[in-house]
């Protein structure tokens, strides 16, 4: 009985899959046949259509050039001298035209062949019927026009051509040609095994080839148009066809290959069916009574597919998906939240900064991704024990959630490490403000327990996307630093990320990583400047500058490279590369016979280096034709030491080497008069800022004088940088300052090319005949300036109650512009025009300015209308300034390229 219905079961199960299986095979073959016989019956129609268009139009150009070709002949033929013989000679035409006519109907074209009198009445036909063509209303056009006139007679399928016979320009009769239009078909025609050939004029049929009425055929027909212009003025039309048949058999061919595949691949479908059914059938039975765990004899009763097995089947692992479900869910909990405190972890985190970066991105709003540190977290830990501290941990977790909108995230990384997700911000300001509540809320105490209050703040790093446009992790990443820059800053505050910073520290990294290749491959080069006694002329010495030979931009200046290189190691390197290249260099120099001192600069990193003093005697030893005393080693002056003392003591065990030192750019950094007693620098460099503009700036000029008379001071030389013109060196000369460098005495070169530079080099002195006294070169620049302020000062004593403020002197021959209008009347421009007029326009300023401190109380009443006088007259008197020569005769001028 059991194995009844095993059996039974089978067979139900094996009918249900045959059926299934059997009918879904059978519709697919059913719609794949379909469809192959819809997509094959649309591509051999298009290739039989194109291949009808293409030989009707070639049957329409062969019969086009038959019909050109009789045309031409037989216009020839009536102009041949025998048909004019013909036509003017009663006996001669027997003779001649017989076999004239005879010859021209050889291709067996021809029907019949006739020659007509102008009245249009036959004087010879070749046919034995005599055909009466003055009836003809085409032939007598052609004999009135004189013109070659051919057309279809379609009940004859004749093709007739009447070509007029002329004599002496003279139209006397015609040749009529009758053409047999099936022969002329006959010779056009493009003979295939099957199909039809017609021709046709205006709709109706002349002439048909191979036509059926029984069959049924698909055609093409073309008329004629300006390819076949015989054609078109006759009328005619070419069809061909083809059977349909020929066209539907490959189709037909196709389904027919389908349909039998079809029953073929449904057999073996119902076989593959049968024998999945007997397979699984048993398999099935098993895992329902695994499932639903029932062993009774009653369930192998029930046959399969009628009872409820596979309802009980579907139930019993509707019942197990639900708890793999649950398992799944418990198991996505432990991997997304955190254990302790129920928050997203660090893998939910990502997820979340992607969906609100992509927020954030949509709405065009800002994001703030916060980095939060416990501050007290670990004295908590350690003094009460790992459970208050995971309890404070869930108290603080539950403040961050409170404080937070529903949309925003709060997430546990670890540890006492939280990140804040702030989403939909529109300014900044929001960001603060929540941030600023935030760390209120956490630095309340925390009650833990019955007894125990803590109380820890927090640390925050915060970056706002989209000013930091970065990926999630670098994101995290400038939180942190943020946070930790918090930490520094006295905690429990927080901090905002600095993109710009950033992308500024990334650069300088990378550009200091390119530097120490460059320094690697040999791409430093140095070049020198020479350095002169301008009161004789002599050359003392040059100095050492390093340039980078870039294989893409070419020479590029230090100040474009050095500056990034303070404060690093990196330039400790470049300098001993720099002395080991100069002192190379130098040597190569001596051995050539050039005795000089070359001046070498050392970074103030270098030279507080401890074993500064060894490396500089290593150098020295490697080249023992260099004396140390051809070495001067310069120093910034804009270097601050961090122990002037031990450096001192660095310089001075150098000094005992034999090398010596220079202060250079000397004015512009740190450099005091501590500095000078205290480091044994034999040489100050005055800066070429002040050099460059001394001529026409009186604060640079006092700069300058200053200088150099500290140098006389503490014993010192001095060499001014900058020099870049004649004016230049004379004043300096008589400042006091002997010694000089610059472009207006020669541009850095290659060390190759010293050598030859220098044995070119004649000493020539710098004249300071046509310079005047540098205590009355006055520059119109300075004159402009020295007004305007003197112009504020008055304004201010005028706008000023308390009367503390001094009055400005009022003596227009005692300020800058009357001093300067002395100095111009002894030169050429004294006697122009302009001139004359600046000074009464100065003399018109200082009368109101007098005026206006005799009668200060009343001046202040009226302040805004003598406020705006003195405005107007100052406005005057700078235009009027302006206007005059640029450079007058004894007025000292400058250019301004900057050595570098």
């Amino acid at each position: 009985m059991r194995a009844h219905a095993a059996s039974e079961r089978k067979f139900s199960l094996k009918r249900k899959l045959m059926l299934q299986t059997s009918v879904f095979v059978a519709a697919i073959m059913m719609l794949v046949t379909v469809l192959v016989a819809v997509l094959l019956n649309g591509y051999l129609s298009r290739q039989m259509h194109a291949t009808l268009e293409d030989v009707s139009r070639s049957a329409q150009m062969l019969l086009e050039q038959r019909i050109a070709y009789l045309v031409e002949n037989t216009g020839r033929l009536a102009g041949s001298q025998l048909v004019i013989n013909g036509l003017l000679d009663p006996q001669g035409r027997q003779t001649y035209l017989p076999e004239l006519a005879k010859n021209f109907a050889a291709g067996g074209d021809v029907a019949a062949f006739s020659l007509v009198d102008f009245d249009g009445r036959p004087i010879y036909q070749r046919q034995s019927e005599l055909r009466e063509y003055n009836r003809s209303t085409e032939l007598r056009g052609a004999l009135a026009m004189g013109q070659l006139t051919l057309f279809i007679r379609p009940s004859e399928e004749r093709l007739i051509v009447a070509a007029p016979v002329e004599y002496y320009a003279t139209t006397q009769g015609a040749l009529v040609v009758e053409f047999d239009l099936d022969a002329i078909s006959q010779r056009s025609r493009l003979y295939q095994s099957e199909g039809y050939y017609k021709l046709l004029v205006g709709g109706e049929e002349v002439v048909s080839h191979r036509h059926s009425p029984d069959e049924r055929y698909i055609s093409q027909r073309v008329s004629a148009d300006s390819r076949t212009p015989l054609l078109n003025t006759l009328g005619l039309e070419v069809e061909v066809g083809f059977p349909e048949r020929i066209y539907l058999a490959p189709v037909w061919d196709a389904v027919q290959r389908f349909i039998l595949l079809g029953a073929v691949l449904t057999l073996a479908a119902v076989f593959v069916s049968a024998w999945i059914g007997n397979t699984i059938a048993r398999p099935i039975l098993a895992l329902h009574r695994r499932v639903t765990a029932d062993e009774s004899p009653e369930l192998l009763g029930r046959p399969l597919g009628t009872g409820d097995e596979l309802e009980e089947l579907a139930q019993g692992f509707a019942h197990h998906a639900a708890e793999l479900q649950r398992q799944q869910q418990s198991l996505e909990q432990m991997a997304h939240f955190d254990s302790l405190t129920r928050l997203p972890n660090r893998v939910l985190l990502a997820d979340r900064i992607q969906q609100a970066l992509a927020r954030a991105k949509r709405s065009n709003t800002l994001l703030a991704i916060c980095y939060l540190d416990l501050d007290g977290f670990k004295p908590v830990n350690d003094n009460y024990g790992h459970d208050i501290g995971d309890l404070l941990l869930v108290n603080v977790a539950e403040r961050l959630h409170r404080s937070v909108r529903g949309a925003d995230t709060v997430a546990r990384l670890g540890g006492d490490e939280f990140v804040l997700l702030y989403g939909d911000l529109h300014q900044v300001e929001e960001a603060e403000q929540a941030l600023e509540r935030l760390l209120k809320t956490l630095a309340h105490p925390y009650r833990l327990g019955a007894e125990r209050k803590v109380e820890v703040s927090a640390s925050i790093g915060v970056t706002l996307f989209p000013y930091d446009n970065s990926d999630p992790d670098t994101l995290l990443r400038h939180a942190d630093q943020a946070m930790y820059l918090a930490k520094q800053n006295g905690r429990n505050r927080y901090h905002l990320f600095d993109p710009e910073h950033d992308r500024e520290v990334r650069t300088r990294r990378e550009a200091l990583g390119r530097l120490e290749r460059a320094l690697v491959n040999g791409e430093f080069v140095l070049h020198y400047q020479p350095k002169v006694d301008m009161r004789s002329g002599t050359l003392v010495g040059a100095e050492a500058l390093i340039r980078w030979q870039h294989p893409e931009r070419g020479l590029v200046p230090p100040g474009e490279f050095l500056p990034l290189l303070e404060n690093t190691d990196l330039i400790v390197s470049i300098d001993q590369w720099v002395l080991d290249q100069a002192l190379t260099d130098l040597a190569a120099w001596r051995t050539a016979g050039i005795d000089l001192t070359v001046s070498i600069n050392i970074s103030g990193r270098h030279l507080q280096k401890s074993d500064f003093r060894a490396n500089l005697e290593a150098a020295l030893m490697a080249h023992p034709e260099v004396p140390p005393s051809a070495v001067e080693l310069e120093i910034l002056e804009t270097t601050a030491f961090a122990d002037i003392r031990q450096v001192s003591v660095v310089l001075e065990s150098c000094r005992k080497l034999g090398v010596s030192f220079a202060l250079d750019d000397f004015g512009t950094g740190y450099a005091s008069l501590g500095y000078l007693k205290k480091l044994p620098a034999q040489t100050l460099k005055i800066d070429q800022s002040f050099v460059r503009d001394m001529l026409t700036d009186s604060q640079d000029l006092a700069i300058v004088e200053g200088i150099i008379g500290l140098s006389r001071a503490f014993h010192r030389q001095v060499i001014a940088e900058g020099v870049e013109t004649e004016e230049h060196g004379a004043a300096l000369l008589q400042l006091g300052c002997d010694l000089g460098q610059g472009y207006g005495i020669a541009r850095p070169m290659p060390g190759s090319d010293f050598p030859s530079w220098f044995e070119d080099y004649r000493a020539r002195p710098f004249s300071t005949a046509s310079t005047p006294p540098l205590g009355h070169a006055l520059s119109p620049v300075t004159a402009e300036f020295e007004h305007r302020r003197w112009v504020r000062e008055l304004i201010a004593w005028l706008e000023e109650e308390k009367g503390t403020r001094p009055l400005p002197a009022l003596d227009e021959h005692a300020c800058y512009v009357g001093r300067w209008l002395a100095q111009q009347r002894g030169t050429t421009l004294g006697n122009r025009p302009e001139l004359k007029q600046l000074d009464a326009i100065h003399h018109e300023f200082h009368a109101l300015a007098v005026e206006l401190s005799q009668s200060h109380h009343s001046s202040r009443r009226n302040l805004q209308k003598y406020r705006a006088a003195l405005l107007r007259l100052r406005d005057r008197l700078v235009t009027q300034l302006r206007s005059l020569p640029s450079k007058p005769e004894t007025e000292i001028t400058s250019v301004t390229p900057r050595k570098t």
